[in-house]
């Protein structure tokens, strides 16, 4: 691939199915842009900041490693990924205008499966070992003169786990599929770490364990031919934050041979991670070690129905109720962010989508969703929650079906940023084209992407001076794909 702002990607697969039963596919690529050269913020724009001017702080490189090995009932996944990403937003106070300051995630993991099928029993085992490493290098002014030489902030997190899920099903009494499970996981390491380099200055070396248990039952009851019934309760166990119970309910009709009527409940919940729960850096954050998990109910009543064999329509409505959701705000007895739970939240809305497939080849799709989420005690709106999402797409194929073109589009409303300014709505559209065997073995694509350069802007965090930062303008990218002949083994 290549594309805009000096941007280049590249990937080499092979994938085999031998004799013996073996089956592999093993693929790297790699992803390397300069970013913009020069990016306005107008909350930086004096002298002292560069009249609001980053350059060459806007780089992005990436890699990813996987390995999927299948034989008979075993799979087994391997994956290696990292990105390093240069931040030109003075985000945390940093810098402005000074390129050292970044960040590098990478994740790796291990991950076996067993399927096998013991008389009418069908099984599952999963085992997994997985690592995340973080580490970001920050410029910080602490003396406030603007001269060099700046003080590099380190900061990082890593963490080291392994789980595992077993699960068994079967049906019973011809009409009751039932499935029975349970996962535990063991985290190793949970450590955060941040420091400033030169002179040496320890802020935070946080290092922590956890265990979670689970255990979960669901029955998928066949009522009739055109009627199901599905129950589940999950039991959850974490170290910290006790035990969780989580029921799930659907009931699934089909009134026509072309109709589909889904009604379901369900219940869940995310406990806070280390991050929210203990991080404390040079310039951000308070712990709050008393943070809840936070649990959410939806009810989703959905319809799909097939007109013929060309056009489809798919309408949903749904209610989510959040309590304890965790936000950021200000810790006023700090000045600084700092993670709570909020009162109730909800969300109720609908989606619309209308679809057709010709026997030509051409498809096309239109959707629309409407919702309102706010806090149900102050009937705030949600920060960054748009009211209207629209998206549509066509594709067709040309030129005996080699070349196919497509467009997609999509609008997004206004939203409200954290620092409680509007952001207005917007409309991009991206237009492509890919022409498949243009010589033997080769493919090859072009993209254009927001066509009509439309100028707009997603909500900053409490960490940014900006309430909302500029996005991507009009960009291309150009994409060649080979696929040599290679023998079977």
């Amino acid at each position: 691939d290549a594309g805009s702002w000096n941007s280049y990607k590249g990937r080499v697969s092979y994938g085999g199915r031998f004799d013996s039963g073996l089956e592999t596919l093993l693929s790297g690529s790699f992803y390397d842009s300069k970013g913009h050269k020069r990016l306005f913020f107008s909350e930086f724009d004096s002298p002292a900041t560069n009249n609001g001017v980053a350059v060459d702080a806007d780089g992005d490189q990436s890699y990813n490693a996987f390995a999927d090995i299948i034989y008979r009932d075993f799979n087994i996944h391997v994956v290696q990924a990292s990105r390093t990403k240069h931040i030109p937003t003075a985000s945390f106070g940093t810098v402005f205008n000074d390129p050292r300051t970044r960040t590098t995630d990478a994740r790796g993991y291990a991950d076996v499966q067993y399927r096998h099928v013991f008389g009418s029993w069908e099984t599952l085992g999963r085992l997994s070992y997985d690592w995340y490493g973080y580490h970001g290098i920050y410029i910080y002014d602490y003396a406030g003169t603007g001269v060099p030489a700046f003080t590099q902030n380190y900061d990082a997190a890593n963490g080291t786990w392994w789980d595992f899920q077993g699960d068994a099903s079967r049906v019973f009494f011809k009409r009751h599929h039932v499935t029975l499970g349970t996962e535990f996981r063991q985290d190793l390491q949970q450590q955060q770490i941040n420091y400033d380099i030169q002179p040496y200055f320890l802020y935070l070396d946080d290092h922590r364990t956890a265990r979670v248990w689970a255990l979960y039952f669901q029955d998928e009851y066949s009522i009739r031919e055109n009627i199901t019934f599905v129950a589940g309760l999950r039991s959850d166990w974490h170290e910290r934050f006790g035990n969780t119970l989580s029921p799930r309910l659907g009931l699934l009709v089909k009134p026509a041979p072309n109709t589909d009527v889904k009604a379901i409940y369900s219940s869940a919940f995310r406990a806070p991670n280390s991050y929210e729960n203990f991080y404390v850096g040079n310039q951000s954050n308070t712990p709050n070690p008393s943070l809840r998990p936070e649990r959410i109910r939806t009810w989703e009543l959905d319809l799909e129905h097939r007109f013929g064999k060309t056009f489809y329509a798919s309408g949903a409505g749904f209610l989510n109720r959040m309590n304890d959701l965790i936000v950021q705000g200000i810790d006023p007895a700090t000045g600084r962010p700092v993670y709570t739970n909020s009162s109730p939240v909800q969300t109720k809305g609908m989606e619309l989508e209308l679809g057709a497939k010709w026997p030509s080849g051409m498809e096309g799709t239109i959707s629309h969703s409407l919702q309102d989420s706010r806090n149900v005690v102050t009937r705030d709106f949600l920060t960054n929650s748009p009211k209207q999402l629209a998206k549509a797409s066509l594709s067709l194929p040309l030129v005996q079906k080699k070349l196919l073109a497509s467009l997609d589009a999509q609008y997004v409303s206004e939203r409200r940023t954290v620092a409680q300014t509007e952001l207005g709505g917007f409309f991009v559209m991206n237009l492509s084209l890919f022409a498949r065997k243009l010589k033997e073995n080769f493919d090859i694509s072009a993209g254009l992407y927001n066509v009509f350069d439309k100028r707009y802007a997603d909500s900053g965090g409490l960490e940014h001076v900006q309430a909302s930062i500029p996005q991507d303008g009009r960009s291309f990218r150009v994409k060649l794909n080979y696929r040599p002949h290679l023998s079977a083994r």
